[in-house]
């Protein structure tokens, strides 16, 4: 069951066994079998059972093995309880090394020469704000900061380990706790205004759910702005190709570990024609980080906007666009 304590513990360990949150006072040991391993080859079930042989007899395992082979009905007994494995967990989408390898952004002075896309995921005003500010630099590689916000209040209804990860992160400066139970959409306004200001913004994309006064607030300041709904069309693409860009050591980002956090949350499903969208395991792995750069990317990818600076007189009317 993945809506219980065990899944969200499992979850949080291998986020501590992994390097991406810090936290020596929680231990953890996860037996299973690796992503590619053959449930059925008797090599590698000791290492879900380190037991076999001695308190599990290899004769109950093979008879386990060969009914839940042949009977389609009692697979996912043999393996959840002989093999630990999770058989409706969707598969994590970043490699976090790979994530945590990439090399750090160019200068301040030199990304303001550049391009740049934003994606902004406003999810709900009692939850996490995302945005993404993703620059293209001419030589095919792409940078990106990042930016979030958070109602402080959410803090004290968020589980204690997510709300130690919280106060960690506003204090170190890598998320904006704002006063109160909401989010004033004003306040993310002001800050993206101020933060963009002197980039060569494109197009800022953002999902219209929840954005309406908030994409209108924009558009009376002159932002470019284009709707970007969250749709398999629009996210799998983009995804695909952040992923092949940070394999291939062309993605250079701020190293910020709220952004590495919910990277790791980001779990996928291919549809039967390999379409990818992303998900989260539970409702506490925010993943508003990873869409806003999606958001950003997909835009980015098409070649959307025009040259001008940011703050440039733009008619609200004729610049709010619709996907």
């Amino acid at each position: 069951n993945k809506e219980g304590i065990c899944y969200e513990l499992r979850d949080y360990a291998i986020k501590v066994l992994t390097g991406v949150v810090e936290d020596d006072t929680f231990f953890a040991i996860i037996y299973t079998l690796d992503e590619n391993d053959d449930d059925f080859d008797e090599s590698v079930w000791i290492k879900a059972n380190p037991g076999l042989g001695v308190c599990k007899r290899f004769d109950d395992m093979r008879r386990l093995a060969k009914k839940a082979k042949e009977q389609i009905a009692a697979r996912p007994n043999f393996l959840t309880k002989h093999l630990n494995k999770w058989v409706n967990a969707e598969s994590v989408w970043m490699d976090m090394s790979k994530w945590e390898a990439a090399p750090a952004n160019a200068p301040d002075d030199e990304l303001q020469h550049y391009p740049v896309w934003v994606g902004v995921d406003l999810a709900s005003k009692i939850d996490v704000a995302a945005a993404i500010k993703m620059y293209e630099d001419g030589q095919g590689k792409t940078h990106i900061k990042c930016k979030f916000w958070l109602p402080e209040d959410r803090i004290e209804t968020a589980p204690k380990h997510i709300a130690e990860l919280y106060r960690k992160w506003a204090d170190a400066g890598h998320l904006e706790l704002t006063d109160g139970e909401v989010i004033d959409h004003d306040i993310i306004k002001d800050d993206i205004l101020k933060w963009c200001d002197g980039d060569d913004v494109r197009e800022l994309g953002f999902d219209p759910w929840s954005a309406v006064q908030f994409s209108r607030r924009l558009a009376e300041e002159g932002v470019p702005l284009v709707e970007v709904a969250q749709t398999v069309k629009n996210m799998s693409e983009a995804m695909k190709s952040v992923q092949a860009d940070v394999y291939a050591g062309k993605f250079h980002h701020d190293h910020n570990p709220m952004m590495a956090w919910m990277l790791s949350n980001v779990t996928v499903k291919p549809d039967r024609n390999e379409n990818i969208f992303p998900n989260k395991s539970t409702p506490e792995n925010k993943i508003d980080g990873p869409v806003a750069m999606f958001t950003a990317k997909s835009r980015q990818l098409v070649g959307g906007g025009s040259d001008g600076d940011f703050l440039s007189s733009l008619n609200p009317d004729e610049d709010l666009l619709f996907l």
